[in-house]
């Protein structure tokens, strides 16, 4: 099991190294929102950081219980971990097949 200190370690590097605001701006423009409790809302820049750390976080963990773990993804943000080396990724997949637009016509 690797210690919590490369763990914290790696996901720093990742987050360090991601464009989180061009990210945002590209969300805003294209009108991507989050959901929570209900609501659909238009994610902060500290949101979109708080799921990709979240996402870094459980790909990581969930890799050094199961072995043969690969990725975990949430809106449009994937969190990797390549099997053979694991290093640790993040991406931003614009126009995933889910889409809100149904849910927002029922409304």
């Amino acid at each position: 099991m690797i210690k919590k200190e490369l763990r914290d370690r790696m996901i720093e590097e990742v987050m360090s190294e991601f464009d989180f605001e061009k990210v945002h701006a590209f969300m805003v423009i294209n009108e991507e929102k989050f959901y929570e409790g209900g609501n659909y809302y238009t994610p902060t820049v500290d949101d979109v950081k708080q799921v990709a750390r979240g996402l870094l976080e459980d790909a990581f963990d969930t890799h050094q219980r199961e072995p043969d773990f690969i990725s975990t993804s949430v809106y449009n943000f994937t969190a990797e971990v390549t099997a053979e080396d694991g290093i640790l990724e993040l991406y931003y997949r614009p126009f995933s097949s889910r889409s809100y637009a149904d849910d927002l016509e029922d409304e």
